[in-house]
């Protein structure tokens, strides 16, 4: 086991590890708190608090340094800049969808995989995709070598 000198991370349950564009490597402990590496240091830690939805999952946003997605088990998605603090936070309502597992982006959308199925964050805002014969527990996405989802 690697150490990376900081007790806030150490010996911590890691639920999900995502890589930025940036260089940043964003987590997310079970306990709820995230935190941000570079190069293998810690640059960022935030502990949760009362202004901060459970996380379940966050995505590093492509589009806009230094904002995150994360999902939460209740409340949906949120799409924060991280410099301006987890209370400015926008909800994006995701309905009918709950129990955020995975967001990543594919394409031009950014995917939403749930426990009640899957969707997309497109321009014009959110689509769920009730045609599909997945309605429940969506964990993961992905695109192979090929361009093809699953």
């Amino acid at each position: 086991m690697v150490s990376l000198g900081d007790e806030r991370i150490d010996d911590v349950y890691v639920e999900n590890l995502v890589a930025g564009d940036n260089g940043l490597v964003y987590g997310t402990s079970h306990e709820g708190n995230v935190f941000i590496l570079r190069d293998g240091n810690l640059v960022n830690y935030y502990e949760k608090d009362e202004t901060m939805h459970p996380i379940t999952c966050l995505y590093s946003d492509p589009k806009k340094p230094d904002w995150i997605y994360y999902g939460t088990e209740d409340e949906g998605v949120f799409h924060v800049n991280l410099k301006s603090g987890f209370n400015t936070a926008e909800r994006i309502d995701i309905s009918p969808l709950v129990g955020v597992f995975d967001i990543n982006q594919i394409g031009d959308y950014i995917w939403i995989c749930s426990r009640g199925g899957i969707g997309a964050i497109a321009e014009d805002g959110f689509h769920s995709l009730d045609y599909l014969p997945l309605n429940n527990s969506v964990d993961h996405m992905m695109m192979d070598y090929e361009g093809n989802q699953s």
